[in-house]
């Protein structure tokens, strides 16, 4: 594979992509994907490039012919897996407990594939007997994928499965500024030159920064005479943090040149966009799906659900859980719930009542008639047989009245959550959903809650952006392109002094000893993206906290 370094100065998408000539051209993510493209010309009448990430690549070069399982559907199946014994000794009840262990063990694997890493060697005896109870649950989980005729992103890339036909109508592969490679890609690279393409890798690194017999970045240089103008400001909180921010961009408003690009260095854990305008300030950052109307509207009945008092056959709600659900707007809203019916509530509570009972409704007549749907939904939800009924049940909400025109596609989200779920149990993951959940229909609800929970949302741009000044996004994801004006928010929380890695398992020098990722290099390949950006433009601007 050829390599080509670059310095930070040049535009390494105008250098990297040939208008000319079909080729691959494969990133690390999509925001350099994205920025990629615009600098792009299809030739009139000829075949086009090809733009793909190196995840999307690695799935379409390995097609198995099988379903892939993914998220909530792989935990599932492992959990049916699971041996009573083997959940005592992992501390495990119920599906729950389990999910968090799943997604570790998940990665943990995943990243074993990459490091081509067969069996750990050094563990203590405490570790030995939690890799013996991984490894025989993992094994099992692979032969029952087998079984059922499934597959997942890990057992995909696997080179039996090798097929370059999406590659064949062009002229070679170019990798843009790809800084690490696992050992497996580094096969998959090898595997790709034997085939006959021909690879090229731009690079926007010293050259002796470069590990060309590894494929890896190995360490970082900063430049002899850097061009870039740098100014650092610190401040002892956010909000502060934020006020200066704009200071700046007020300030500098007026120059002829003045195009900025906010980058956040802790974006994950900032929340700019409940603070600025986007009408000013764009915040580019999906939404959780937690934060929806219809959301709340769930988990609120959700919590009237879990509330309930049901002995003796009656169904009894707790007022004052009722009325914290009455102060959420979308729960007043879908329930047709108004101001005197409030009064009505906070009347039973003064009058030392607990619970609002079929029996109390019945007592009242039409005083507490609104309420009335509120227990036929409970009632209804609670009579689910299994997870198709009880999903059934949530298509019949009218959602017209829980719908909000700020987000894209919130309606949309949700069906496709509750297909995804309904096909769980003609997928034969489960054989008795008793063994996930004490009570099924509380099980399915949180079942449904969690599912949502990792749902986004973009928010629907208005129209009104001509005062827009510019957007923050996050930093380790932007694309790598040339500033004139860079602003860094967020630099002592983000990616400069991050220490330590993730552990699953395994010490930071066990990892080192199996040959796996170590925090090291983790934190070399933050350090290299976050200046990286500072010296491929003309002005940088960073802020830190104190």
């Amino acid at each position: 594979m050829q390599i080509k370094f670059l310095d930070y100065q040049e535009n390494i998408f105008e250098k990297s992509i040939d208008n000319n000539r079909p080729r691959v051209y494969v990133f690390d993510n999509y925001g350099n994907l994205r920025k990629a493209r615009e600098y792009y010309q299809r030739p009139f009448l000829e075949k086009q490039s090809f733009f793909i990430s190196m995840d999307d690549l690695k799935e379409k070069l390995f097609p198995t012919g099988r379903l892939l399982l993914r998220e909530e559907k792989r935990t599932l199946l492992l959990y049916e897996l699971l041996t009573e014994e083997e959940k005592k000794e992992l501390g495990i009840d119920y599906y729950f407990d389990f999910i968090e262990l799943a997604a570790g063990l998940f990665r943990f694997y995943d990243e074993l594939n990459e490091y081509l890493v067969e069996e750990l060697d050094g563990l203590q005896g405490w570790q030995e007997e939690k890799y013996k109870i991984y490894q025989d649950l993992y094994e099992r989980y692979c032969r029952r994928m087998e079984e059922l005729g499934y597959t997942d992103s890990t057992l995909a890339f696997d080179f039996r499965y090798f097929n370059d036909f999406i590659l064949q109508d062009y002229e070679g592969i170019t990798f843009v500024n790809i800084i690490y490679f696992s050992p497996k890609e580094k096969l998959l690279l090898e595997r790709l030159e034997e085939s006959g393409y021909e690879l090229e890798l731009f690079l926007q690194l010293a050259e002796e920064d470069y590990d060309r017999e590894n494929l890896r970045i190995k360490s970082f240089t900063l430049p002899e005479n850097p061009v870039t103008e740098i100014d650092l400001y610190s401040a002892e909180d956010d909000l502060l943090q934020l006020v200066n921010l704009l200071f700046q961009l007020e300030q500098n408003k007026g120059l002829q040149d003045f195009s900025p690009v906010i980058l956040d260095a802790d974006f994950v854990n900032s929340n700019y966009e409940r603070l600025l305008s986007p009408d000013r300030i764009k915040v580019e950052k999906e939404i959780p799906y937690t934060e929806t109307g219809l959301y709340r509207f769930l988990e609120n009945l959700y919590e009237l659900f879990m509330t309930a008092d049901r002995r003796g056959g009656e169904l009894r709600l707790e007022i004052d859980v009722l009325l914290k659900a009455f102060y959420q707007k979308g729960f007043r809203n879908y329930y047709g719930l108004e101001v005197m019916d409030l009064k009505k509530l906070q009347q039973l509570a003064g009058n030392n009542y607990a619970y609002l009972s079929e029996g109390l409704l019945d007592s009242y007549g039409d005083d507490l008639l609104k309420f009335r749907r509120i227990f036929a939904d409970l009632k209804g939800l609670y009579a689910s047989r299994n997870l198709q009924d009880f999903i059934a049940f949530l298509e019949e909400i009218d959602l017209e009245r829980l719908d909000e025109d700020r987000f894209t596609n919130n309606i949309g989200q949700y069906y496709d959550a509750l297909m995804e779920l309904a096909s769980i149990e003609e997928m034969d993951i489960v054989s008795l959903w008793n063994k996930y959940f004490p009570e099924k229909a509380a099980g399915f609800f949180r079942l449904v809650l969690n599912y949502l929970r990792y749902k986004k949302l973009n928010l629907i741009e208005t129209d009104d952006t001509d005062e827009r000044i510019a957007s923050i996004s996050a930093l380790l994801t932007a694309g790598h392109l040339n500033r004139d004006w860079l602003f860094i928010l967020n630099a002592s929380r983000g990616v400069i002094p991050g220490e330590g890695s993730e552990e699953f398992l395994l010490t930071e020098k066990q990892r080192e000893e199996n040959g796996l990722e170590t925090g090291e290099l983790k934190r070399l390949k933050e350090k290299y993206y976050f200046f990286r950006h500072v010296f491929s433009s003309r002005k940088a601007v960073i802020f830190t906290l104190n």
